[in-house]
């Protein structure tokens, strides 16, 4: 039994106020109990550490309970070995049977605390979750022979021994979930390997209407490029809200919005080749009545058409590239690549029609040189008058001096 007063367990004198004390057995509490001594020493605490540990707490949690209340502390002023036993002549403190029961129960309490430790690491890696699971895990039965499981293992096993066991089961699972994880990876390639270019819905959700979806798209394209029609010539209204038909077309969830929609781009399609047809013949009438022996109307219309098909071309493959919806980072360059090539393409077929339209001139000769020339002419009329009426005007006031 410890020889001390309660006063000097705590810490505090014998004037010390309720509040005083009170904040004595909280600093106690939070830095010598045996909840914090694992955090405290950063490793698991020995069994002696335990008890000690324990033996402190229980003496500490003892004079608090007196000293915190005010008519059992002045009993305690008066007669402090009043206090020394449970009030029916039991010292426990001495008692040798009670400390023993008393120590068999943390050792249990501590084995119990790892069990608890080692099946949530299972839980977490993997390895159980059932009942059954937890209690024969998919790992080595090695490790906890001749016991016929690891929960019988640690129950039987040394205080130190506890420890050592925990650390084997804890590195057998992560052996466990990193082989279970290159499991998955494989399987994940694999898939990966036999899937095509060309998927681009979701097959696992709606099969039959992603397939309808396929098929239509690709019609779509085969209408584009066989009229020789891009997705600029069209009415964007047609898939609005959406930036590309091809985002329109994936949204549409029956059967007949699909075709509603394949009969409507077909349509808008038609109307754009007939208008650009239109515009080719407007573009074919004879504008200048003396055409110069350099133009080459054929060679000009066959790289206007290559551009197109190029163009075209582009397009279909940056629509491709666009239905994917998790990108690499190569795809993504090749799709901004191919994309700013669509737009020069754009600007150099701009700039051909543009030069087409405008009339040639037959005289090479440059128009700045008759304006300059003309203008010098004027100049030189302006001096002769000039000079001309001077000399009249000398001629003059000679006459009059006569």
């Amino acid at each position: 039994m410890s020889t001390r007063s309660y006063y000097e367990i705590l810490g505090v004198s014998r004037n010390a106020s309720q509040k005083e004390i009170k904040k004595a057995y909280h600093k106690i509490a939070l830095q010598e109990f045996p909840d914090k001594l694992r955090q405290k020493l950063g490793r698991e605490p020995t069994t002696e550490e335990t008890r000690k540990a324990n033996d402190r707490a229980y003496e500490v949690n003892k004079a608090y309970e007196v000293l915190s209340d005010i008519n059992k502390r002045n009993l305690y002023n008066i007669n402090p070995r009043a206090f020394e036993s449970d009030g029916y002549g039991n010292d426990y403190d001495n008692d040798e049977d009670y400390q023993r029961e008393r120590a068999e129960a943390e050792e249990e309490e501590f084995r119990e605390d790892r069990i608890r430790d080692v099946k949530a690491y299972f839980c977490f890696s993997g390895c159980g979750k059932p009942k059954h699971e937890f209690e024969n895990p998919p790992l080595d039965p090695n490790l906890w022979l001749p016991y016929s499981s690891w929960m019988e293992k640690m129950r039987k096993i040394s205080h130190n021994e506890v420890c050592d066991f925990v650390s084997q089961l804890f590195r057998a699972a992560d052996e466990f979930q990193k082989k279970r994880e290159e499991e998955w990876q494989k399987e994940y390639d694999e898939i990966g390997k036999n899937r095509k270019f060309n998927e681009r819905f979701d097959e696992e959700n709606n099969n039959f209407h992603n397939v309808d979806k396929g098929k239509v798209g690709d019609e779509i394209i085969a209408k584009l490029k066989s009229r020789g029609v891009s997705d600029s010539d069209l009415d964007s209204s047609l898939w609005s809200p959406y930036q590309l038909w091809v985002e329109k077309l994936v949204s549409l969830s029956s059967e007949s919005e699909i075709e509603n929609f394949k009969n409507q781009m077909f349509n808008a399609i038609n109307k754009a080749k007939s208008r650009k047809q239109n515009q080719n013949n407007d573009r074919q009438k004879p504008t200048n009545h003396y055409p110069t022996t350099n133009q080459n109307p054929n060679k000009n219309d066959k790289k206007k058409t290559d551009l197109v098909a190029e163009i075209n071309k582009l397009k279909q493959e940056i629509e491709k590239l666009k239905v994917i919806k998790n990108k690499s980072p190569a795809q993504q360059s090749e799709l901004s690549e191919k994309e700013n090539k669509l737009r020069k393409l754009e600007m150099e077929l701009k700039g051909n029609n543009s030069d087409a339209q405008k009339p040639k001139s037959d005289n090479n000769f440059p128009i700045s040189l008759v304006i300059g020339g003309g203008i010098l002419l004027v100049a030189g009329l302006v001096v002769v008058l000039m000079i001309k009426k001077q000399r009249t005007k000398k001629i003059k006031s000679k006459k009059w001096k006569k």
